[in-house]
């Protein structure tokens, strides 16, 4: 759910990036960015791979221009005075969107060389990198634009290039396009093996986990994604998008931390190649802290989130009573 959600939201992105350069309907675009990426995701996961990576490097050096440009100006730094209110913790309820695709890492496992090795890694070094990035990023925004211009935008990253200098900001308009393709197709393939591996381990129809032979590619999986993220189109609105791939992620790191405090206790003798640290005894204080920072952000969403949310997670839960192998 959040995966097909995220895919949706960063393909509306892209649509309002495009609509910088000309005039084609948000909805037409953001549906020809899924079939298109879900086509590369087909065709195998060494060619996507390839792709993610020179678009990341691509993405990497606009935030970079971005973090550059707020340096100069004598604005930097400013807002960090700004108290919070409780609109901030509505805003990191959803900015939350910003950071799925992380765990999407661990979705990999099966095709990489050394998982037990490398995924861990992977993951934290990922994770610090785009927060500094991140932080960066958001200081030099508000450096360069108000929060009320910036939420006006639906370019927001070209606008604030924009108010440095014109060329800036088609060089960022370029990156940005670049920067949600880049999501999109690491949503699809993340959210696709998932369900592979589900259907692979019988908790839903086998069929689920065909492969095509010569490429060892997920297809059903990924037509079910695709499907379910053109759907979510029809919602129109980025910000509800996002905030329903943000309540899907936040319930499934709720979930998975308080799955990992379960297993301490009931599978305390499995071997593991990798050890959540801070520990009293048996008893893992991060995942506590995690999954009540998960909850609290839960109850930060409109009404609407929740019932198109709630719905989902309802035909989830059918779906897996009922469809099971």
């Amino acid at each position: 759910m959040s995966g097909a959600a995220t895919a949706a939201a960063v393909a509306l992105s892209f649509a309002g990036y495009i609509n910088q350069f000309t005039d084609v309907p948000h909805a037409l675009v953001a549906s020809v960015v899924l079939l298109f990426f879900t086509g590369i995701a087909l065709v195998g996961i060494r060619e996507s791979g390839w792709m993610i990576v020179v678009s990341t490097l691509i993405e990497v050096s606009g935030l970079i221009l971005i973090i550059y440009l707020g340096i100069q100006s004598d604005k930097f730094a400013h807002n960090l005075s700004f108290t919070p209110t409780a609109a901030t913790l509505a805003g990191s309820a959803l900015i939350i969107f910003s950071f799925f695709g992380f765990e999407s890492i661990a979705n990999l496992a099966d095709e990489a060389k050394k998982p037990e090795r490398h995924l861990p890694w992977a993951i934290i070094l990922s994770v610090l990198i785009s927060t500094a990035l991140y932080i960066g990023v958001s200081i030099s925004a508000l450096a360069l634009m108000s929060p009320d211009q910036l939420g006006q935008s639906e370019a927001p990253l070209m606008a604030v290039a924009l108010a440095s200098s014109p060329r800036a900001g088609q060089i960022l308009g370029i990156v940005a396009l670049f920067s949600t393709a880049n999501t999109a197709l690491i949503s699809l393939i993340g959210a696709s093996r998932i369900l592979y591996s589900m259907g692979k381990k019988g908790a839903m129809p086998a069929v689920i986990a065909n492969v095509i032979p010569s490429r060892k590619t997920p297809w059903i999986a990924s037509l079910i994604i695709l499907a379910a993220a053109l759907l979510l189109l029809l919602l129109g609105k980025l910000d509800i998008v996002a905030s329903i791939s943000s309540f899907a992620t936040m319930l499934a790191f709720f979930s998975v931390n308080v799955a990992l405090i379960v297993l301490r206790y009931k599978q305390s003798s499995k071997e593991r190649p990798f050890r959540v640290p801070l520990s009293i005894g048996k008893f893992p204080i991060l995942p506590l802290l995690a999954a009540g920072i998960s909850l609290v952000l839960m109850t930060q969403f409109d009404s609407i989130v929740y019932a198109i949310g709630g719905t989902l997670l309802v035909v989830a839960a059918l779906a897996f009573r009922f469809l099971r192998s």
